[in-house]
């Protein structure tokens, strides 16, 4: 059984999303007739781990699920290319999209929560296999396709709808609603005009004092007042006469 048991979840901070998988198969479509000179006794494998982070918007590169099986499909090749061979006879692979689990513990340094928070929150684990051989006259235009790419191909493809998408951007803020203000302010100003008038009328209604009666005090001055106004005029009257006299 492909890929080895216990692979798919090896660590507890990652929790398995989705996985793609296939056995081992000829990639070749009559492997007799090919001039295999050798081929390895064993098929070889090769893991790899990529961090996955949704593209910017816009971004028109090579899917990242596919991307990752040809990356890894390469490393093998380098691999065997090492060993004396230039080709894989039979191939084979499983990809699985893991998410950063939210139930681990959350690392105590600040330093480490900050790396923590900034992690990728998706990663792809994609386990190849193959059995390496010598084919006269290979060469990198000649090598077919992984097996079951198209597949692949597709299922990347609803990987990035439904996971690595980017958000969308927040909607923008509605416009500030003044039509309350815009009610409110002729209430405003009719209650002022109203004050306004009661005031005024107030005002004009109000009635004047009544007048005080005078005290006696202020009728002695008035009588003292007018006793020395009498006096002088009378002596005034009295050094005339004796004048024309």
């Amino acid at each position: 059984m492909w890929p080895p048991f216990g692979r798919h979840n090896s660590n507890s901070a990652w929790e398995v999303v989705d996985a793609k998988s296939t056995e081992p198969v000829c990639v070749y479509d009559n492997p007799d007739e090919l001039p295999i000179l050798r081929v390895a006794s064993e098929n070889v494998n090769v893991s790899c781990t990529y961090d996955v982070r949704p593209p910017p918007p816009g971004d028109k590169v090579r899917s990242p699920v596919s991307a990752a099986l040809l990356s890894a499909r390469g490393r093998l090749l380098r691999e065997a290319a090492r060993a004396g061979y230039n080709v894989l006879l039979v191939e084979g692979w499983s990809v699985t999209l893991q998410r950063r689990s939210h139930f681990h513990a959350a690392p105590a340094h600040p330093t480490a929560a900050a790396a923590a928070a900034a992690a990728a929150p998706f990663r792809l684990s994609v386990h190849y296999t193959g059995r390496p051989a010598f084919l006269r006259g290979a060469h990198l235009g000649t090598r077919p396709p992984p097996p079951f790419f198209g597949m692949l191909q597709d299922w990347g493809v609803q990987v990035e709808r439904e996971y690595l998408a980017a958000p969308p951007p927040p909607p923008p803020p509605p416009p500030p609603d003044d039509s309350r203000d815009r009610a409110a302010q002729p209430q405003e100003n009719r209650e002022r005009t109203v004050c306004r008038s009661a005031s005024r009328l107030s005002r004009a209604l109000r009635a004047p004092p009544p007048p005080r009666s005078p005290s006696p005090r202020d009728v002695k001055r008035r009588v003292a007042r007018g006793g020395v106004k009498r006096g002088w005029r009378r002596s005034f009257s009295n050094v005339l006469r004796i004048i024309h006299l």
